[in-house]
């Protein structure tokens, strides 16, 4: 079970959410961050991400847990996070007074500096999307969609530390090219 929910057909906000990430990302900051961070990733002696849990029972880290070890979160500080998160599905709190349905995972990468859309961004990208891939299997094509049967896999925490640094590395491209457009825009003023 994901920590983030899939949502449920409501996108009323989803204009405003990606202002908020783009906001975020435009931010030198934010940039530094995820640069550091990529780095922090690509030095890690053994190179797993954890899925479904801010710390798993293997002792793996989730995105967001892992970012906190970059920042130098103090070890009870994370297990405090491990407890909160325990169990919890983001449906199951109202929204903060800011506006942000922000679980225990999105609470401790903002409390480790990031902020809470691309903490949001982080961890929902490790539990939905870096957790499984799809391959197409041999077989007959379903006739209503005319394409092959899809069979979902789920990922190793090797393979999804991969599917991860990946993530982040296209943040950190989306972020320059955001930078420049700010820059752009500014000096047009």
């Amino acid at each position: 079970m994901s920590r983030f929910s899939e949502g449920d057909g409501e996108w009323d906000n989803a204009w405003m959410w990606e202002g908020w990430r783009n906001s975020a990302l435009a931010g030198k900051r934010t940039h530094a961050e995820l640069v550091g961070f990529l780095a922090h990733l690509d030095s890690m002696p053994i190179k797993r991400i954890g899925v479904s849990a801010f710390i798993t029972n293997e002792g793996d880290y989730c995105t967001v847990a892992e970012y906190c070890r970059f920042k130098g979160l103090a070890q009870e500080k994370l297990e405090h996070y491990k407890k909160l998160s325990q169990g919890y599905v983001d449906e199951q709190v109202d929204e903060q007074e800011d506006g942000w349905n922000s679980g225990p995972t999105v609470q401790a990468g903002h409390e480790a500096g990031l902020p809470k859309v691309i903490a949001y961004e982080l961890g929902s990208y490790n539990d939905l999307d870096a957790n499984h891939k799809w391959i197409e299997t041999e077989g007959p094509i379903n006739s209503f969609y005319q394409h092959p049967h899809l069979v979902r896999i789920e990922l190793t925490p090797e393979e999804r530390w991969i599917k991860v640094c990946n993530h982040i590395a296209g943040l950190v491209a989306e972020s320059k090219k955001l930078q420049l457009r700010k820059q752009r825009k500014l000096a047009k003023v």
